[in-house]
């Protein structure tokens, strides 16, 4: 016992030494923050990237649908109807595919819109409803097509020169659009 006690000591020396204790910070999704490879140093975490997302109603994730709709000026219909399809309100949603949060964003796209912490509500409503505003854009107002890029990607609306004849797609399209309705 008396042994092992000593290399425990040694161990947490050794770590202390490497400056690695002051680099692991608790995260909701990530357990463990690590050193910059470039720098050598620890990262200083973003307040948004330590604290967990707070819990939150379904009445206040439609205050922050209503909200970041309104800012964005998007029918907040279809945005929840969106947040439904896509999560069903869970901010902790994470697909097969690695898509995360209400609206279900792809690491790389939550990247590109400066979204932190896809796990947080605000953020990604915020990132979802600026990407989805940018789709109808690109797409001319074009709801289904805006749609079935926000399911399989721009890529493959342009490749298929419309809808792609994705099962999934078109399930999702028709979903979004029933669950609009009701909302």
């Amino acid at each position: 016992m008396k042994e092992l006690k000593k290399s425990v000591k040694i161990l947490l020396t050794l770590v202390m030494m490497t400056g690695l204790i002051g680099s692991v910070q608790y995260r909701r999704h990530d357990l463990f923050r690590v050193p910059s490879a470039a720098e050598g140093t620890a990262v200083e975490p973003k307040e948004s990237e330590t604290s967990p997302p707070p819990i939150l109603s379904r009445r206040d994730i439609d205050r922050i649908i209503t909200a970041k709709s309104r800012k964005h000026g998007i029918d907040s219909r279809l945005v929840r109807a969106m947040v439904w399809v896509e999560s069903k309100y869970d901010p902790n949603a994470v697909s097969s595919a690695g898509a995360m949060g209400l609206m279900q964003l792809m690491p790389a796209t939550a990247k590109g819109l400066g979204v932190d912490n896809p796990f947080c509500p605000r953020e990604n409503v915020e990132g979802g409803v600026r990407y989805l505003k940018w789709l109808l854009k690109h797409y001319r107002y074009n709801t289904e097509l805006a749609l079935a890029a926000y399911n399989a990607g721009p890529g493959n609306v342009k490749k298929y020169n419309g809808i792609p004849p994705f099962p999934e797609t078109i399930k999702y399209i028709a979903s979004v659009r029933t669950a609009m309705a009701e909302f």
